[in-house]
């Protein structure tokens, strides 16, 4: 059977984590919370539960889960707790074992008798239950979750809640046997979104793979196919450990537009005979995906702004999975102006719905209303005044989530030296679908520069540095944009001043509405940002391979080129690659 997603859904791995003889199925990564427990304020009985499907188990049929264990984030009022193996939540227990009260940190609980793994039904459920004393909240949930894999409930009588939006249960099944896999490799997630920037039958596979045997896998091939007979290989090399799950990423230019569905199946393994086969496939929807621009207001004669810069500093560094999807912005505008502040800045405070006041700090997410409004001029404010991480990190998952229409791709077409410093000549191009319906489309072009040190900021501990400062523009509000076969191209020019660290600079570019008659109207539909330090040194690098062979040419719409050709070419090659290369 193969499983349909789509792009936005985020479904996690069975992750293991290896032992000498032994797999444990997992979904929390060996991690515990380190507050914000779950449970319940009375006395009764506590339960949760993981749900392990049948795909995940064909390569195990035949070794036992010996041992079940629970992560708890705190100990009081835990009595009784009983560990159970069950073919549904309120099934009756295939195996148990139960322990007096429960501990601090990770319960190991060996079963009574092992289960052994079978072929039958669709899955298994396993999970614990406990008697509270009283209050008790030590239930812990990590990560992030999907739909139909971690449950809870806080009383013997009250239902199931499936606890996608709060995480992964902390709860690992031990699986152990004399027969336990060499290589199975599940796909647990997949998705295809259009790749612009390789033309416009260019895509990017991104998924997830979880390795559910005893062997590393070093490297697989994937293969894509429709319904209406398109069908590609596409090679990946990732190291994917033992009982471990890795993300993937994979160019690929196709011969045609890709629509609707395809099917991503795992074909074959580097390394050895994929022994389940059962879990090799999904079936993906070809769908933009959504980057977030988060624009902040801030100056240096604000003192209050050094900590929301601070908080936004450490979102970008915190390793979490949607930074890369983040856009950052820096308007030196809100309170006050300084020797950074450009006519851009001042001219897109008009976007405050406050009724003449604006301030900073101030953050703003894709320009969308996602705010209760602190003033008289309407129900709703795409501007708010965040200082804390949490706040920004909410604000971002919530805009990540919302659906576009939109895709925008950046290429690099040409660099320079000049006595004025680096010239760059790049494309940016957007593509939309048919749903796409800004009535006044506008592209934005930003060039921004990090770590640009302060000339003197109010109520900053020593040095400080500016981040995402805008050095170039195209205009407040950019170009207007029509599209031809639903797709927008224009070339840009821009000077590096040499003062500037190229190193640190990006090329930011967003496809917007603009509306001067209402703030509240200026949402933006989709951007991308490039490394200026990345194309400047990696344009002209041509990439070659001893074992791949040069079967497909294309210029940087998707049509195809010939080999003296100038320009951005992307080369697709018989191992399923495609790389870019200058001309």
């Amino acid at each position: 059977m193969k499983k349909i997603i789509f792009a936005f859904l985020a479904l996690l791995s069975v992750v293991g984590m290896r032992a000498a003889d032994a797999y444990t199925l997992s979904y929390c990564e060996h991690k515990i919370a380190s507050s914000g427990g779950y449970g319940a304020d009375n006395a009764g009985e506590i339960a949760g539960a993981i749900f392990v499907p049948q795909t995940k188990l064909k390569s195990l049929v035949g070794n036992q889960i010996s041992r079940i264990d629970v992560g708890l984030i705190s100990r009081i009022n835990v009595k009784e707790m009983t560990v159970w193996v069950r073919r549904s939540l309120d099934g009756e227990n295939l195996a148990e074992a139960t322990i007096e009260r429960g501990a601090l940190g990770w319960n190991e609980i060996s079963l009574d008798k092992p289960y052994t793994i079978t072929a039958e039904g669709d899955g298994l459920y396993i999970g614990f239950n406990y008697k509270n004393s009283g209050s008790s909240h030590p239930v812990s949930f990590v990560g992030t979750g999907a739909k139909g894999l971690s449950f809870f409930k806080a009383t013997a009588t009250e239902a199931w809640h499936d606890m996608a939006d709060k995480g992964n249960l902390s709860l690992e099944a031990v699986v152990t046997g004399s027969s336990l896999p060499m290589y199975d490799l599940s796909l647990d997630r997949a998705s295809i979104t259009p790749n612009i920037a390789l033309g416009q039958t260019g895509y990017t596979v991104t998924g997830v793979v979880s390795n559910v045997a005893m062997k590393d896998v070093t490297g697989f091939t994937l293969r894509m196919e429709n319904a209406s007979g398109f069908s590609q290989q596409v090679k990946v090399s990732q190291l994917v450990k033992s009982g471990q799950s890795a993300a993937f990423k994979a160019d690929f230019v196709a011969d045609v537009q890709l629509t609707g569905m395809v099917n991503v199946t795992i074909e074959s393994l580097v390394d050895g005979a994929d022994a389940n086969t059962d879990n090799n496939s999904l079936t993906a929807g070809v769908a933009f995906q959504r980057n977030v621009v988060v624009e902040e207001f801030t100056t240096e004669r604000c003192p209050n702004c050094p900590p929301a810069a601070n908080a936004f500093h450490a979102t970008l560094e915190s390793g979490e999975s949607f930074v890369s999807r983040i856009v950052p912005i820096c308007h030196h505008a809100g309170f006050n102006t300084d020797g950074f502040t450009r006519q851009c800045d001042k001219d897109l405070l008009f976007l405050f719905n406050d009724a003449g006041t604006t301030y900073a700090p101030a953050f703003m997410f894709d320009r969308r209303p996602i705010f209760n409004s602190r003033y008289k001029s309407g129900e709703k404010d795409n501007v708010a005044p965040l200082n804390e991480k949490m706040e920004l990190v909410e604000c971002i998952e919530e805009v990540l989530n919302m659906p576009t229409h939109a895709l925008v791709g950046i290429s690099v077409n040409d660099v320079r030296e000049t006595e004025a410093g680096t010239e760059l000549t790049f494309e940016v191009s957007v593509m939309v679908d048919d749903e796409f319906n800004l009535k006044n489309p506008v592209l934005t072009v930003y060039s921004t520069e990090d770590d640009v040190k302060a000339k003197k900021q109010e109520a900053a501990d020593g040095d400080f540095y500016h981040q995402h400062l805008i050095r170039t523009d195209n205009g407040t509000w950019g170009d207007e944009v029509t599209f031809t076969d639903h797709v927008f191209t224009k070339t840009y020019t821009i000077t590096l001043d040499k003062a500037w660290n190229r190193e640190k600079m990006h090329i930011v570019a967003f496809v917007s509405n603009h509306d001067a008659t209402n703030p509240l109207n200026n949402a933006i539909e989709n951007a991308a940002s490039v490394d200026v330090y990345d194309v400047v040194t990696g344009i002209c690098n041509t990439v070659t391979s001893s074992e791949a062979t040069v079967v497909g040419r294309y210029n940087i719409s998707g049509q195809r080129a010939s080999r003296g050709q100038k320009g951005i070419q992307i080369l697709k090659l018989s191992d399923g690659r495609s790389v870019k290369v200058l001309k």
